[in-house]
């Protein structure tokens, strides 16, 4: 949310990169839903919901970065910078393996899950498939706030129509706003942070057991 809004974007092969608010009760923020969902196809939608981490690679091919260097080559673009403008020393950067492509990575295997007209599809969607990854993001997902789950779902369709990174901002602002009035994040920072026994008891416990009026106060937001 910080590092991936700047001009000049660099990773390296010991990069992770995540946004994983639906997993303490909150929703994507500090613009993170702008970038997310200007990746290709739905896989931003599914790092979103799934807070999963992403290798410098996936970062480049996701459009959150702009080149992927070695780490080991990371003193000589830091001393190269100390004599020649930034638009020099990233213009002398390769551009990547051919491997990054958009077919990388299970997100692009998964992307007609993600597709679905809304959350409860898509989880329908998940269990249907047969692939590993599939399980692996149900289980990810299982484990997440499902109050921020119905909210980041929410948000990344918003931004994806945002014309500006300003408007996104205001989605997030009005939907952190939203979630920070509940239970759920003082016991996902519990959780996760402090007492760090990863069990949430959130509120309410399940996907299933969200109701029209937590959609409404979502959608309201």
């Amino acid at each position: 949310g910080i590092g991936c809004h700047v001009g000049y974007r660099i990773v390296t092969e010991r990069s992770v990169l995540a946004m994983p608010e639906t997993s303490i009760g909150l929703v994507t923020d500090a613009g993170g839903s702008w970038l997310l969902s200007r990746a290709p196809g739905h896989e931003g939608l599914r790092l979103a919901l799934t807070g999963q981490r992403m290798t410098g690679q996936d970062a480049v091919r996701l459009g959150l970065a702009d080149r992927l260097v070695p780490a080991d080559s990371l003193d000589a673009v830091r001393d190269s910078l100390a004599v020649e403008t930034a638009e020099q020393v990233f213009a002398a950067l390769p551009t990547g393996p051919a491997t990054l492509t958009a077919e990388a990575g299970p997100g692009y295997a998964l992307e007609s899950c993600y597709a679905a007209p809304d959350l409860a599809g898509a989880m329908e969607r998940l269990r249907a498939s047969p692939l590993e990854a599939a399980r692996q993001d149900l289980d990810d997902l299982s484990r997440a706030c499902p109050f921020s789950l119905h909210a980041t779902w929410h948000g990344w369709h918003r931004a994806r129509q945002a014309r500006s990174l300003e408007e996104a901002f205001e989605i997030e602002r009005r939907l952190v706003r939203c979630v920070l009035g509940r239970a759920d994040i003082v016991e996902g920072v519990r959780a996760r942070l402090v007492d760090r026994d990863n069990a949430p008891a959130w509120q309410p416990a399940s996907l299933d057991a969200i109701t029209r009026t937590d959609l409404r106060e979502i959608a309201s937001a």
